[in-house]
């Protein structure tokens, strides 16, 4: 108990926490931020790729520890 009557926190569980929590926002912001990057890529190369003959474009996702991950493969012929 503090002076105020008001009950003290246990400073080590607050900043095991606190770090938790700080960690939890970190990943999912760098999550979020490299499925952008990715699909960012995909639409990049794709609009690079439409002076192409038969563009093929195959996405696939695949989910791990809360982060989504956007492959793109591109299978094309140039046009002769």
């Amino acid at each position: 108990m503090n002076r105020r009557g008001g009950v003290i926190p246990d400073p080590v569980s607050f900043l095991l926490t606190s770090t938790q929590e700080l960690l939890d926002s970190s990943i999912n912001i760098v999550g979020n931020l490299a499925e952008f990057l990715e699909q960012f890529f995909c639409i990049f190369v794709q609009s690079k790729l439409s002076s192409y003959e038969y563009p093929a474009w195959e996405q696939r996702f695949h989910a791990h520890g809360g982060v989504t991950y956007a492959f793109c493969r591109a299978n094309y012929r140039c046009k002769q």
